[in-house]
């Protein structure tokens, strides 16, 4: 009786074996299956990227196509703008740059002390100089010329009130020339350690006008005041100049309708108010 119960339990246990076996089999086909299914979904992902990715690198071709043709119009469109301005892209270049090289030296005056640029007048003119030089080109029509030149004009108008405060804060300096025979204005002025300039007599005569009523009258022993820098209400002439451009003048002025009050002012040197001479040195009343 117990060796058929126990044959009977053998036999149940088998048949269970091989249906946890069978189900195996059966579930791990059914995952293989489903990786066939995922591998062709991925397949056709990338069949469909890369087919988007041929389109697209269609398009960035004709793209860049475009931006080539658009990169000779521009360069043709500035040919003809530097043809328009008398130059070259290369020569429009170096016009900017030397714009560039004025700013710096402007900006570097500008960063003296006052003392010092007190003796700089002359080298503040020749930048006013050349920044009409430069405006007066072609290249300056072109709309960075004109920002760096407004740049450049505002820097001169602060730099030339800063040379102003530091002259006031200075008052002005002379040294003292004593007269001795066989002297004359010209001959004075052209001396090395006066101005090396003989056309500067007109400077000494001006700036003297209450000892020398007439310049071609000078005697030794006079003592003349030789300027190095000027008053604050003082105008040097320069070439060029005439009394109703001065008066327009913004740092004079402002009006060139007040011409006569300048002309008022330095009758004693000035017979002919249509006739001034460069380096005479004229008294500018205030307002």
């Amino acid at each position: 009786m117990k060796s058929k119960k126990l044959l009977i339990l053998i036999a149940v246990l088998i048949t269970v074996s091989a249906l946890g076996i069978n189900n195996a089999v059966a579930q791990e086909k059914m995952k293989y299956e489903d990786y066939l299914i995922e591998l062709e979904k991925w397949r056709d992902r990338e069949e469909a990227a890369n087919t988007q990715i041929a389109t697209l690198e269609g398009e960035i071709t004709a793209l860049r196509n475009q931006l080539s043709d658009l990169d000779r119009q521009i360069a043709d469109t500035y040919n003809l703008i530097y043809r328009a301005m008398n130059t070259t892209e290369q020569g429009f270049r170096q016009y900017i740059n030397q714009l560039n090289r004025l700013q710096d030296q402007i900006r570097g005056l500008m960063n003296l002390s006052p003392g010092e640029l007190a003796k700089r007048g002359d080298e503040i003119e020749a930048l006013k100089a050349r920044t009409e030089e430069y405006a007066a080109r072609d290249e300056a029509k072109h709309p960075d010329s004109k920002r760096l030149l407004n740049e450049i004009n505002s820097l001169l108008r602060r730099l030339e009130a800063a040379y102003q405060r530091a002259l006031d804060s200075m008052g002005p300096r002379f040294d003292n020339y004593s007269v001795v025979r066989g002297d004359y204005l010209w001959k004075i002025a052209r001396k090395p350690d006066i101005y090396n300039d003989p056309f500067q007599w007109v400077k000494i005569w001006t700036k003297n006008r209450d000892l020398v009523t007439n310049p071609d009258l000078i005697y030794p022993g006079w003592n003349l005041k030789i300027y190095r820098t000027l008053a604050k209400n003082d105008y040097e002439v320069m070439k060029g100049d005439f009394l109703y451009k001065i008066a327009g003048n913004s740092s004079v002025y402002g009006d060139p309708f007040m011409w006569t009050k300048i002309y008022e002012a330095n009758k004693g040197v000035i017979s002919d108010p249509n006739v001034i001479y460069p380096y005479m040195i004229l008294i500018i009343p205030d307002k």
